[in-house]
């Protein structure tokens, strides 16, 4: 298993604490993107997710958060589920 795939599947273990960062891999599906993964219903992009955008320069930009709605954050990133994130690079192959 991927270590992308290893940090959505601790998500579900609401007891630890989860701030996954920065990934662009390799392989299928998640090459060239930014993916982002926090527990707040209030998404904030942090410093060091700018910084390492700007170093890795991903084609897409997703900050995953536990609501359901996708919507821009800003005009590169968007904040989406991890259902609708897995719809999107799924699509992708």
């Amino acid at each position: 298993m991927s270590r992308s795939l290893d940090l959505l599947n601790s998500a579900s273990d609401l007891d630890k604490p989860l701030n996954a960062g920065v990934g662009s891999t390799g392989q299928a599906g998640l090459q060239g993107r930014g993916i982002e993964v926090k527990r707040t219903m209030a998404p904030k992009i942090e410093r060091s997710f700018h910084s390492a955008c700007a170093d890795l320069n991903p084609q897409n930009r997703f900050y995953v958060y536990p609501g359901t709605e996708r919507f821009p954050l800003d005009n590169k990133t968007d904040a989406i589920s991890v259902v609708e994130l897995a719809k999107t690079l799924q699509s992708v192959k």
